[in-house]
């Protein structure tokens, strides 16, 4: 169902935790293919993330995807989470997201480079 609105460009919200220096950091992934920047991670958790975004820059090319391990268990759910290894425009980002968003993520990281 979430691909659906995607597809029809309805804006989507995806708790994603990013890696910031050494640590994962809570945050708020939010799709949106019709916005100027279609992917934006806000610091954050979903109720009230930061007004203000960091965009994830197109092109975004996923590297690797992993369970959670090591000191990022400690952070986030292993079981419920997984490790999104990407790099946007170049630039490294490592991303915890839920795996039942995974496809919706990886989607919207694909379709973003294509609007």
């Amino acid at each position: 169902m979430d691909l659906e609105y995607l597809a029809e460009g309805d804006p989507m919200a995806v708790s994603a935790w990013r890696r910031l220096d050494s640590r994962l950091t809570p945050g708020t992934l939010i799709l949106n293919m019709k916005a100027e920047n279609p992917v934006m991670w806000h610091r954050g958790v979903l109720s009230r993330p930061a007004r203000i975004g960091v965009p994830v820059r197109v092109p975004i090319q996923v590297d690797s995807v992993n369970e959670v391990t090591g000191a990022d268990a400690r952070r986030v759910k292993s079981w419920m989470n997984c490790i999104v290894e990407a790099h946007a425009d170049g630039e490294p980002w490592t991303l915890a997201v839920p795996v039942f968003d995974l496809d919706l993520v990886l989607i919207a990281f694909e379709t973003a480079g294509t609007h």
